[in-house]
């Protein structure tokens, strides 16, 4: 019923929405506060950029299981880069916390994004990490990912 998450182009969303509605659906998109439970019934959550911060994750994963709570049949997207910022290990932890409360967690992409100049004047590492963007799934149990 509806995307979590901000929103900076309105466009591409609108667009969206409207292919959502020739085929009988629809698309919101909302804002999730972390660490308090969601204000309404979801289908999808989109995380973007979002784990890069590992003391944050305990309050994400708090507001995801109040989405599956309300919906079993949610998904989370979790979209995001490796930022260098904490050892990739403990931003890696979000899947194995998320698994600890019960989320089936399944690696579904992975793309090389080239590096914008902004990107280039501000990373702290030399190589490409940073602009490789991982997406994960996650749902609740060990249910299917993709059907």
């Amino acid at each position: 019923r509806g995307f979590g998450g901000r929103i900076r182009g309105i466009a591409p969303w609108t667009q969206a929405a409207t292919a959502a509605e020739e085929n009988g659906g629809s698309l919101r998109v909302r804002a999730l506060d972390w660490g308090t439970p969601a204000p309404e019934r979801f289908d999808v959550v989109l995380v973007a950029d979002a784990i890069y911060k590992p003391d944050a994750h305990a309050a994400l994963l708090d507001t995801l299981a109040s989405v599956f709570d309300e919906n079993a049949d949610a998904a989370a997207i979790v979209a995001f880069a490796l930022h260098g910022n904490a050892p990739d290990a403990d931003v890696l932890g979000f899947f194995d916390a998320a698994a600890a409360r019960g989320l089936g967690c399944a690696k579904a992409d992975e793309c090389q994004m080239d590096l914008s100049a902004s990107m280039r004047g501000a990373l702290a590492v030399k190589d490409s990490k940073r602009a490789l963007v991982h997406a994960w799934v996650l749902r609740k149990g060990g249910r299917a990912f993709f059907s």
